[in-house]
Order: C-alpha cells, then sequence, then structure tokens
C-alpha cells in the first residue's frame, strides 16, 4: 500500500483531432500534496512535452515552502508551466503561495484562459476555481473563438457536466477524488481515475500523484499523464 502511494506512473493518451499535421504533448498532473515529484518523472518528460499543466492541490498544509520550491524549479525547468487552484492549495497563505509561483514564471489559471499554443493549430487553456459556477463557466470561456482547440481543466470532475452547459471541449482535466486512495476491489469512495470519451469530448480523471492524510493507495495507483494531441488532416 506504501509503495503504490509513492508510485511515478508517467500514463500516456493520445487524442486525435482535426488540423494541419502535428503532435503537441501536454503533460498533466494533480494532487501532487505533500510529494516531492521524483527525478524519474522529470526525466520522463524532459524533452517530450511542450507544456505543462498543475491541475490542483499541488501543496496542502504539510507542504514545506522549500518542498514548494523544488517541485516548481523541476518542473519549470521542462516546460512553461501553468496553475490551476484547488481547495487544499488555501491551506498554504495566498501570500508565501503566490510569490513561490511568480518566481518560477508559473501562469496562474483561474477562471480564464490562455493561448498556449498559436501556431498552425491553436489550442486555448481554460479553467475555473475548484468551486466552479455557472458564472465562473462563462467567464473562463469568454475569449474563446471557433479555430481554438479547448483544453478546460476543473480540479473537481464533478463540475465537468457544468462545463459542458456552455461549451464542448476537446478534453476535460480533472483530479481531486485520487480514484478513491483505498480501494477494496472494484469498490472505493470515489470512482477510479479515467480517460475516455463521453459527451462529444475526451475526459482524463486523474488518481493523482499523491495522497490525502496517510501515505497510502490500494487499487488505485499514484499517476501523472502525458495527452499527445496529435492534429491531423
Amino acid at each position: 500500500m506504501v509503495f503504490l502511494a509513492f508510485g511515478n506512473n508517467v500514463l500516456v493518451h493520445t487524442i486525435d483531432t482535426s488540423g494541419v499535421e502535428e503532435t503537441y504533448p501536454i503533460f498533466f498532473i494533480s494532487d501532487t500534496h505533500n510529494r516531492r515529484i521524483h527525478s524519474s518523472v522529470i526525466e520522463r518528460i524532459k524533452g517530450n512535452v511542450n507544456c505543462i499543466i498543475i491541475g490542483g492541490d499541488f501543496v496542502d498544509h504539510r507542504t514545506s515552502l522549500q518542498k514548494i520550491e523544488e517541485n516548481l524549479n523541476k518542473l519549470t525547468a521542462v516546460a512553461p508551466t501553468y496553475f490551476v487552484w484547488g481547495n487544499n492549495d488555501l491551506e498554504i497563505p495566498k501570500d508565501q503561495f503566490l510569490p513561490l509561483l511568480a518566481k518560477y514564471n508559473v501562469q496562474v489559471i483561474c477562471n480564464d484562459s490562455v493561448l498556449i499554443h498559436n501556431g498552425n493549430n491553436k489550442i486555448r487553456l481554460c479553467a475555473i476555481d475548484f468551486n466552479g459556477t455557472g458564472e465562473m463557466v462563462e467567464q473562463s470561456i469568454k475569449h474563446c473563438k471557433e479555430d481554438e482547440h479547448i483544453i478546460f481543466v476543473s480540479h473537481d470532475p464533478n463540475c465537468f457536466k457544468k462545463v459542458l452547459d456552455y461549451i464542448t471541449p476537446l478534453v476535460l482535466l480533472g483530479g481531486h477524488i485520487h480514484g478513491g486512495q483505498i480501494r477494496l476491489g472494484p469498490f472505493g469512495l470515489f470512482e477510479k481515475g479515467s480517460f475516455g470519451s463521453n459527451f462529444g469530448t475526451h475526459q482524463l480523471i486523474s488518481n493523482g500523484y499523491g495522497t490525502t492524510l496517510l501515505p497510502l493507495r490500494l487499487g488505485a495507483k499514484a499517476q501523472c499523464h502525458i495527452i499527445q494531441i496529435h492534429f491531423q488532416k
């Protein structure tokens, strides 16, 4: 159980969509909590991703400022990095956390969006606060254009249906529920992490990289993700 909690599984997912032929790889990591990101993860993604999305709960009340800085230093050395709020991130005072994000040029996306790829194919990253409302979704998509491919991040995947009331993105990304963290066979407090297509969009719900409370996992391995967006005519 402890071994599973400290796994460094990097799962690879491919999304095919129409556009000018190219592949745009993204690294998604959520729910790091109090873990140090292992060097094997960094080696796996170095030179293999174009940007990094932190999907919330990067920290919690146990995370030292030193550990936060170590993790930020590792990630931002690989690629431009974007941060989305999770509920536990607020356990570190913002006047301590935000300056560290700024020091490493991490862009915070909250009820807003940013164009992360502006080549022959355009990719826009939209994100809402962890307690997302319909108004937040509307605010986050106000700059979206028809020729853009939308990545939408909601730390809490329970907000996915709300997002789909307003927009059908290329992919929805979330975490928060840790795949239940402790599962007995098919049973757990929350659904296991998954990647698939539903309601006309791709959806990725991550088991997360870290743990809350005790550093234990059973039946829900720690994970992070490379998402390869493959454009083809």
